[in-house]
C-alpha cells in the first residue's frame, strides 16, 4: 500500500514515516497537498495536515475526491475549527486529532489495507473469471 502524508513539520513527517513505514507500506511524506502529484503518482491512500489556512486544504482534498472518489482521505490536525462533519463534507473519510489519535491512524490504515487487499484479490478473480 502506497500512502502519501502531507505534514508541514520535519518532525511529524519523521514520526509518520516511523510509525506506518513496514514491508506492505510505503510511506511517502511531503510539505504541501499537491493534487495532481498524488493522483500521478498512483497512491492508495491520504493522511494530510490541515494547514493554515484550512479552507485552501479543503479545496485541495475536495479536488482529489472528485478525480479519485476510491480513495481514502484522513485528515490530522491539532487545531481545527470545523466540525468533523463540516470536514467530512468535503471528502474526508476520517478526522483525527493530533497527538492523541496517532495510534487511531494506525488503525485506521491497517483497516484501508484490508480493503484495498480484498478488492484487490476480488478484482483478481473476476479477471481470471473471464479469461476462462
Amino acid at each position: 500500500m502506497k500512502i502519501a502524508v502531507i505534514e508541514r513539520c520535519s518532525d511529524m513527517r519523521e514520526v509518520y514515516r516511523n510509525i506506518f513505514s513496514s514491508k506492505v507500506m510505503v510511506v511517502e511524506c511531503f510539505n504541501t497537498l499537491e493534487p495532481n502529484h498524488i493522483l500521478e503518482n498512483s497512491y492508495d491512500v491520504l493522511i494530510s495536515n490541515l494547514n493554515l489556512p484550512y479552507i485552501d486544504s479543503l479545496k485541495k482534498i475536495s479536488e482529489l475526491r472528485l478525480a479519485k472518489p476510491q480513495m481514502p482521505i484522513a485528515v490530522v490536525s491539532g487545531c481545527i475549527s470545523y466540525s468533523d462533519e463540516e470536514i467530512k463534507d468535503f471528502g474526508v473519510n476520517r478526522v483525527f486529532r493530533k497527538p492523541r489519535d496517532i495510534s487511531l491512524i494506525q488503525e485506521w490504515l491497517m483497516a484501508q489495507m484490508k480493503k484495498l487487499s480484498s478488492k484487490s484479490r476480488h478484482l483478481r478473480l473476476v479477471s481470471s473469471a473471464k479469461l476462462k
